[in-house]
């Protein structure tokens, strides 16, 4: 059976998921390249919320295997939006170097 799931980038940008059965199978257009070629892995990303930095890792996505463009489900984002803007405990903390490019 095909489920229709709707999935996003981090920027907002949407694409379709489609599940055959258990087995999760992208049907997407890479925004950036054009691919439809993609793969799931778990991500890594820093996000800057009110002046502070946080890394979520571990963050399942859809990876164009040309470009490396991700996306995400919709679930997975807001999860995402609920730990750094809420009152989630962190696991660990790192020093981070920063860099202007200016």
């Amino acid at each position: 059976m095909n489920v229709p799931l709707e999935v996003a980038d981090l920027e907002g940008r949407h694409y379709e998921w489609i599940e055959y059965s258990s087995k999760e199978v992208s049907m997407f257009t890479c925004p950036v390249c054009h691919s439809q070629e993609s793969r799931e892995e778990l991500v890594d990303e820093v996000f800057r919320v009110d002046g502070r930095y946080a890394l979520v890792g571990g963050i399942p996505a859809l990876v164009c295997v040309r470009c490396g463009e991700q996306a995400f489900r919709c679930e997975t984002t807001e999860k995402v939006r609920l730990m750094v803007h809420g009152d989630a405990e962190a696991t660990t903390s790192i020093p981070m170097q920063v860099f202007d490019f200016a």
